[in-house]
């Protein structure tokens, strides 16, 4: 969660569903990539209303890969690589830990 004050250059956004709070749009996009299922507010958890503007600019450019779908990751300011930093990697900790799950 953010902590840091805001500043007049940040750009920022406002829970527009339920309670208004605002938050730095790095750190809210940052906590909707983190979060499986529909994206919710930082604090009250209510079903993130998407701006209008931003749904409409999706709906202009539906250019779709060899595979038949369409990504929006770039219309809506995100990056189109996959992170796979934080994927679990079982094979490390089975031979880590004698396999299987064991310990020594």
């Amino acid at each position: 969660m953010c902590v840091i004050e805001f500043k007049p250059s940040d750009e920022i956004l406002w829970c527009k569903a339920a309670c208004g709070n605002n938050i730095h749009k790095t750190c809210f996009d940052q906590w909707a990539k983190s979060k499986p299922g529909p994206v919710k507010c930082v604090y009250c958890r209510t079903v993130w209303k998407e701006d209008e503007d931003a749904t409409k600019k999706i709906g202009k450019h539906r250019a779709k890969n060899k595979e038949g779908y369409v990504n929006v990751a770039r219309q809506l300011g995100l990056s189109g690589v996959r992170d796979h930093s934080s994927y679990h990697q079982p094979w490390f900790d089975d031979e880590r830990y004698g396999g299987f799950g064991g310990f020594y």
